[in-house]
């Protein structure tokens, strides 16, 4: 066993490499001149609910923490759609861009892609009124296929979303697609052969790198591959299953600030935490450790 000196010097060495590699990311994003903010999801606070009071507060605490812009659920403005004035003050008071909105999508059986449709438009026109510059869709990941048939589903799901890009086009606003772990898996295969299938004119990507640290699949050569399509990465850590502080867990951050500093992508990086789920901190805490630490580590001063 080590004596307790080998110990000390391990972790000095192991603090100052960590140390040098931060200093290098933020370094090599900020010799890009790529222009990033740092954005927030609402459930970072609260799980999506038609909650007005919740939501405000949430946005309040984002003006304080010095959050640029917001992402929620659309369940949580679907009563504002009608009559955006109010929300879109709101918005405008705090100094909160409002990047998108989120919703799901089934593109797996007929009925339920036909559903999903005008879903999607619903909330893109929603979207729209509000002053959002995207729909955020979550379609559902192909499971339990391979090869040609798991292709297949893939060219189909990505037949919908061209078809959906198209609609949120005609209304005025983008649409972005976000991943789930299954689309992680392989490399990011799924993910890779929809960026192949859909039209980079109508169809971008708000790449989730917090699935990744539970399977273990590395981000950054989709995100060097995608940059040019990719406006927005939705940002959490994790050790296992468990979530962590931003940065605090498995997912290479600094390789990540590295990655995206040599293709000089600018974006927005939305800390989508879930609510409460971090040990020692509150919502608001943790937010800003989150906000802190995505600071240093892309040089954002």
């Amino acid at each position: 066993m080590p004596d307790a000196t080998v110990l000390r010097c391990r972790r000095t060495m192991n603090r100052r490499e960590s140390l040098t590699m931060l200093a290098g990311a933020a370094s090599a994003f900020a010799a890009s001149g790529a222009r990033i903010r740092i954005g927030c999801q609402a459930r970072s606070y609260f799980a999506p609910a038609r909650d007005r009071a919740r939501l405000l507060a949430a946005m309040d605490d984002m003006q304080a923490a010095g959050i640029e812009g917001m992402e929620c659920n659309h369940l949580c403005m679907a009563d504002d759609f009608e009559r955006p004035e109010s929300m879109r003050a709101e918005l405008a008071r705090r100094k909160l861009d409002l990047i998108g909105l989120h919703v799901g999508g089934r593109f797996d059986d007929a009925h339920l892609a036909e559903k999903s449709r005008v879903e999607i438009e619903r909330v893109a026109r929603g979207a729209k009124a509000l002053g959002a510059s995207h729909v955020v869709v979550s379609p559902a990941a192909v499971r339990g296929l391979s090869g040609a048939a798991m292709q297949a589903a893939v060219h189909r799901k990505g037949d919908e979303l061209n078809r959906a890009g198209e609609v949120c086009a005609r209304i005025g606003v983008r649409l972005a697609v976000h991943n789930h772990r299954e689309e992680t898996l392989r490399g990011w295969s799924e993910f890779r052969l929809l960026a192949e299938k859909t039209n980079p004119s109508t169809v971008s990507f708000f790449v989730d790198v917090g699935h990744s640290a539970v399977t273990g699949e590395d981000p950054v050569p989709f995100l060097r591959d995608y940059h040019w399509r990719i406006p927005a990465i939705h940002v959490r850590d994790h050790q296992g299953e468990k979530q962590a502080a931003v940065g605090a867990g498995t997912i290479n951050y600094q390789a990540i600030a590295e990655g995206l500093g040599s293709r000089r992508w600018g974006g927005w990086l939305i800390l989508e935490l879930e609510a409460g789920g971090i040990p020692g901190h509150t919502p608001g805490s943790a937010v800003r450790a989150g906000r802190d630490y995505l600071r240093k580590t892309f040089g954002l001063g």
